[in-house]
């Protein structure tokens, strides 16, 4: 396990790495962060284990508020085509880079678009070292050992996240339903909606249909009130606890 501290706050790359790149000293740290990265690999390589290894390199959250002034600085956009930054219940504060590397077991150059969560860690180490997960710990892990291996298969149905203020919300499929007004936890500017377009609704909830709409800018809350009804449902027989078998 490797934490790295980079490109967390505060922003301070290396003398070496101030000017590497076109997005001021955010886009410097994470040069240095690839060159971190590399280092590992290059380690991996130098002492016969990379063949023996699975290397993930993920994060834990999207980036800070100060994404938006990156952006008017540098036309940098940290949180790429999606919507929301860290504590948002939008996309874009918790969907994240996951990338695997495993010689000879994870194909190199492939992707994978099935629904996983960073708790699925958990069950897919226990898998891969033989072992299992303890009675009552990792109720919501389910293993993505087989989707490494290139199964097609889903591992899971649906994943449950939530903002920093509470704004809960439900994955299952292509569709996300936020129980709240807003995914919004961080004043999003005026000038991002109405750059991407984003226009306001009345809506006491948000529903959107990530397949043709990964940038959550078309609310379909009043369109489909029956998906709305389901998935509104199971969110709260998730939350009470009263559906166990359900990997949340």
């Amino acid at each position: 396990y490797f934490p790295l501290t980079a490109p967390h706050t505060p922003i301070a790359p290396l003398d070496r790495f101030r000017g590497t790149s076109e997005a001021g000293e955010y886009g410097d740290y994470v040069c240095e962060v690839d060159w971190c990265v590399g280092q590992v690999v290059e380690a991996l390589e130098r002492t016969g284990k990379a063949r023996d290894t699975l290397l993930i390199f993920t994060s834990d959250n999207g980036p800070e508020n100060f994404a938006y002034e990156r952006i008017q600085q540098h036309g940098h956009y940290s949180m790429g085509d999606l919507r929301g930054i860290k504590r948002d219940a939008w996309e874009g504060g918790h969907r994240l880079p996951f990338v695997a590397r495993w010689p000879g077991v994870v194909e190199a150059g492939s992707t994978c678009d099935h629904l996983t969560t960073l708790g699925d860690l958990l069950a897919t180490a226990a898998e891969l070292a033989g072992t299992g997960v303890p009675a009552g710990a990792g109720e919501d892990s389910v293993s993505i050992a087989p989707l490494l291996r290139g199964g097609g298969a889903d591992v899971r149905s649906c994943a449950m996240h939530h903002s920093m203020k509470g704004k809960y919300a439900l994955r299952r499929g292509d569709w996300v339903f936020i129980d709240a007004p807003t995914g919004d936890d961080n004043a999003e500017p005026d000038w991002f909606r109405a750059e991407r377009g984003y226009t306001p609704h009345d809506c006491p909830g948000e529903l959107y249909d990530l397949r043709v709409d990964l940038s959550q800018a078309v609310n379909r809350y009043a369109d489909h009130p029956d998906v709305v009804a389901e998935m509104k449902e199971l969110l709260d027989r998730v939350r009470a606890g009263c559906d166990q078998s359900v990997k949340a």
